[in-house]
C-alpha cells in the first residue's frame, strides 16, 4: 500500500457509530499525535523544545470499528493504522465545495495509559520505566 500512514495518540472525542441501511458500522472520531519541535526563540541562548499537536478525523467500517468503539473513549490513546482518503460533499449553508482528509483506518491496537494492565496494553508504570521507551506496540516485549 503506497497511501499508508501510521497514527499514536489520544482521542479528541467519543467514537461515533453510525450505520448503513444495509447494517454495516460506520465509526468516526478524532485524535490527536503529538510531536517534539526545536523552537529557537529570539535571542535565546539555546534553543527549547516544545510539544506541537496534529489533530486528524478517522473512520472506520465494519466490525472492526464497532470493536474499537466499544473499547475507546475521548482520551484514550490508540495506534491506528490505514490510509489518507478525501471526503468531498457541499456546504448545504453557502452551496460551496468543502472537502478535508480522513484517515482511513483498517487496523488498530490498544495503547493503555491508564495505570491498568491486562490484555489492552502494558500499563503506564512500566512504559515509563523503560528507559528511552515511547510506549508504541512494537517496543513490547
Amino acid at each position: 500500500m503506497s497511501n499508508y500512514i501510521t497514527v499514536y495518540g489520544n482521542l479528541t472525542r467519543d467514537p461515533e457509530v453510525r450505520r448503513t441501511k444495509k447494517d454495516m458500522a460506520i465509526v468516526t472520531g478524532g485524535i490527536a499525535s503529538n510531536r517534539r519541535e526545536k523552537r529557537t526563540g529570539d535571542g535565546a541562548a539555546e534553543a527549547e523544545w516544545e510539544n506541537v499537536a496534529t489533530f486528524f478525523d478517522y473512520k472506520f467500517l465494519g466490525k472492526r470499528g464497532e470493536t474499537f468503539a466499544r473499547f475507546h473513549k475521548k482520551g484514550s490513546r490508540a495506534f491506528l493504522v490505514g490510509s489518507i482518503t478525501t471526503e468531498s460533499w457541499v456546504d448545504k449553508k453557502t452551496g460551496e465545495e468543502r472537502s478535508k482528509q480522513v484517515l482511513l483506518a483498517n487496523e488498530w491496537e490498544f495503547c493503555n495509559a491508564s495505570g491498568e494492565s491486562g490484555e489492552d496494553g502494558p500499563d503506564a508504570d512500566e512504559t515509563s520505566k523503560s528507559e528511552g521507551s515511547t510506549g508504541f506496540p512494537w517496543e513490547r516485549k
